[in-house]
């Protein structure tokens, strides 16, 4: 899966909902994994 992704636009939206069966911004399936490394390049 590396390199799979160029640019990443997000939005966000200030609201917080603690369930634990909300969906997150990134869903990785059923085995959780190492977080990714993201770096902040460029803010309008």
């Amino acid at each position: 899966k590396a390199g799979l992704v160029d640019e990443l636009s997000l939005l966000h939206y200030p609201v917080i909902d603690g369930a634990a069966s909300s969906p997150t911004i990134f869903e990785q399936g059923e085995q959780p994994g190492p977080p990714a490394q993201l770096k902040l390049r460029h803010v309008e």
